[in-house]
């Protein structure tokens, strides 16, 4: 591996619409809600000042609407990476509970392919290879958006017992490596946090006033 230090900043995808019910296909096209726009806003603004060369992404919708607009505010390169996707489950429609149970069966047998997807192990593989080719690209400080899942299974994988932690959506974990070292210098930070109490004030906001409306 290239021996400078490169610091990757790996993003989950923000808020998106539902996608329960949906098959491989249209799961794939599912867009950002206008609060996950709001939070994609939020992280340019923090990477705005973290020196950012280089974007990865997802082909998939939700993410390439995240990595579109942080490079907007960053000015950073995008490039987009298929073995970077969503974690695929069957192919057909799953609701929630049978697609939690999968994932489930996934993580405690990394082999188990479900119908028409593939295994966990396939899928992990796939990634960390797109991120060994990433460690050893001229850039030095990369940000990778890509999917909770997914990527929170790789990233147990090629760190190791260090790595113990969830992936918000929106939230951007930052990794180091240098000469075989790895550091974690920053675990499922979520610059929205602001957004999100602003969110819940609006919301109380708008019961009280459509309360209020109902008892005149």
């Amino acid at each position: 591996m290239n021996n400078r230090k490169k610091t990757i900043f790996f993003i989950r995808h923000c808020h998106d619409e539902p996608s329960e019910n949906l098959n491989q296909v249209e799961a794939a096209e599912v867009a950002l809600t206008p609060y996950g726009i709001r939070q994609a806003e939020a992280l340019g603004s923090f990477l705005r000042s973290r020196e950012i060369d280089a974007i990865y992404s997802s082909v998939y919708k939700r993410a390439k609407e995240t990595s579109a607009i942080i490079a907007e505010q960053i000015q950073g390169r995008l490039f987009f990476d298929e073995r970077l996707n969503e974690q695929a489950l069957a192919r057909d429609r799953l609701d929630k509970k049978v697609a939690k149970d999968i994932k489930r069966r996934m993580l405690s047998e990394p082999e188990y392919v479900p119908d028409g997807a593939q295994s966990l192990r396939e899928s992990i593989d796939k990634f960390l290879a797109a991120l060994n080719e990433i460690l050893e690209s001229p850039y030095s400080r990369i940000c990778i958006v890509s999917h909770g899942f997914l990527m929170e299974a790789a990233l147990r994988k090629r760190l190791g017992p260090i790595f113990t932690h969830k992936l918000s959506e929106g939230s951007i974990t930052v990794v180091s490596f240098c000469n075989g070292d790895i550091q974690i210098e920053m675990a499922n930070h979520r610059p929205f946090l602001l957004l999100r109490t602003q969110r819940r004030i609006f919301e109380i906001v708008k019961k009280l006033l459509n309360a209020f409306h109902l008892l005149r």
